[in-house]
């Protein structure tokens, strides 16, 4: 008679291979929804006027708290790093907390902070 856990599933894994089949952001949601309302992740769509297009992740000035976690490029899907430079139309896939929900949206916006 065998007792215990005879499969292991990891919520990191299945993210993982959703961001690999380019799922959609609810379908991402839908695995990864966490016990409590701590964790949002939203997708995001550069404009084509947006102050951050051409500048590494890295020079973005986003809080602590928001980790680009994928970008839909195209047909390609990019896990990106501080380097990695958005482009008019990438849709970024963005984990964030409820605190740092709304440092997102400068992203979209025509100048960035305030300039």
């Amino acid at each position: 008679m065998k007792r215990g856990v005879d499969h292991v599933i990891c919520a990191l894994e299945e993210l993982a291979e959703l961001i690999r089949q380019q799922a959609s952001v609810e379908e991402i949601k839908r695995v990864s929804a966490p016990k409590t309302d701590a964790l949002h992740i939203e997708e995001v769509t550069i404009p084509k006027n947006a102050w951050c297009i051409d500048k590494p992740i890295c020079a973005l000035g986003l809080p602590d708290d928001v980790i680009v976690a994928c970008i839909n490029r195209r047909h390609d899907t990019i896990i990106p790093n501080g380097s990695t430079q958005l482009k008019a139309k990438d849709r970024l896939v963005v984990l964030t907390t409820e605190n740092e929900k709304s440092a997102i949206r400068i992203l979209t916006e025509k100048n960035g902070y305030g300039e």
